[in-house]
């Protein structure tokens, strides 16, 4: 049996790019020391215990990067380019009568869409907003249902509202919900970015 054991941890340390682990620890030296723990774990206790704890500290890690996402926006100020930053950076300097124009990017989910529409009711209501979504992947129906709710409590408070740049498969799952018909019906749902700013 120890013959077997010695044959098993020399191919796994024969397994270890050694270099791509010196890259680890010079970039991410997080992702390193949570690669070590899970070894020890994996080495130290039962192998499905590493597996186990490597899949739920690789699933909180992506959990974590996802609802901590900051939106970025673009500003026009008086008709011009103003500024493109975070929302956080954005909010101390914002004037009304800025045109602000927010892009949605990848899978617009229940895990992440709370973070973005808190940051979206930090923006002033009196000032005009562009929903772009060309870069998002999908949307899943919670997701949709905040979105909806964001947009009905901006058109109460008469908050210039539009959509932008929907794919044929979002304008699709949309066309569904009151808000698009409503957006639709005034006329604040575009084809483009550009036509939405016009």
């Amino acid at each position: 049996m120890a013959i077997i054991a010695a044959i098993l941890v020399s191919i796994a340390i024969k397994l270890l790019d050694m270099k791509t682990r010196r890259k680890m620890y010079i970039y991410d030296r997080k992702s390193f020391v949570m690669m070590i723990i899970i070894a020890l774990v994996t080495w130290l206790t039962d192998p499905m215990y590493g597996i186990v704890l490597g899949t739920v500290v690789a699933l909180m890690v992506h959990i974590v990067h996802l609802t901590q996402e900051s939106l970025i926006v673009t500003v026009m100020r008086d008709g011009e380019f103003y500024a493109k930053k975070t929302i956080a950076d954005y909010v101390s300097e914002q004037v009304t009568g800025d045109l602000i124009i927010v892009k949605l990017a990848g899978e617009i989910n229940f895990m992440n869409i709370g973070t973005m529409i808190e940051q979206l009711e930090q923006l002033d209501r009196h000032n005009p907003l562009i929903i772009s979504c060309r870069s998002v992947t999908d949307m899943d129906v919670d997701a949709m249902e905040q979105l909806e709710h964001f947009v009905t409590m901006q058109l109460a408070h008469n908050r210039d509202i539009r959509l932008s740049s929907l794919s044929d498969k979002l304008t699709e799952q949309l066309s569904k919900t009151v808000m698009y018909q409503t957006l639709k019906a005034y006329g604040a749902v575009y084809g483009s970015t550009a036509g939405a700013i016009g």
